[in-house]
């Protein structure tokens, strides 16, 4: 298996062990992996995926610990699963529906997106702020997405055309993966 695939399907195996932490129940099974990596990291992928595996042995060594019932994740990785009304490519991409209300998907009176700008956290700015501080900037950040399933194209949340948009509104290079496709 060459070292992209390793890197992907070490990903996968964060994301499924992750999401236990966090919900056991069937309908709350869809998540999302990200980190924000050098090509240097991807392509030697070791150092990254041992730190993700022993973030997840200090959560289950921790069972008593209570973990946020939607996300875990340490330095420059989250994992985050489904919310009844935002997919985690919005949770992580758009956290308080801004992209979505210009893109014509949400409304800015979105109930659901008012809330989130008080309560959700905006990992991936937390974690490219992590990446400049131990890169500096004249080290290319790469944003790698894993997803459960392929992003969607669903009315209402359109999770492939947000991350499309915040590609190109941010400058940003994204690799996106995902483990099946909807049937």
């Amino acid at each position: 298996m060459d070292t992209l695939s390793s890197f992907f399907e070490a990903l996968r195996s964060v994301g499924y062990e992750g999401r236990h932490f966090m919900s056991k129940r069937e309908t709350e099974r869809q998540f999302i992996i990200c980190g924000v990596f050098s090509c240097e990291e991807i392509n030697s992928s070791d150092s990254v995926i041992c730190q993700m595996e022993d973030y997840l042995q200090l959560c289950e060594q921790n069972t008593d610990r209570t973990f946020n019932a939607r996300f875990i994740g340490a330095d420059r990785f989250v994992v985050l699963l489904n919310t009844l009304d935002h997919h985690g490519e919005a949770r992580l991409f758009d956290p308080e529906g801004t992209l979505l209300c210009q893109m014509g998907i949400r409304s800015d009176r979105d109930e659901s997106y008012v809330q989130n700008r008080f309560t959700e956290r905006h990992h991936l700015d937390i974690m490219k702020k992590r990446f400049k501080k131990q890169f500096g900037t004249h080290t290319e950040p790469f944003i790698v997405l894993l997803s459960h399933l392929i992003p969607c194209t669903e009315e209402g949340h359109e999770c492939a055309r947000l991350i499309r948009e915040y590609a190109v509104q941010t400058n940003s290079k994204i690799i996106v993966s995902y483990d099946r496709n909807w049937h």
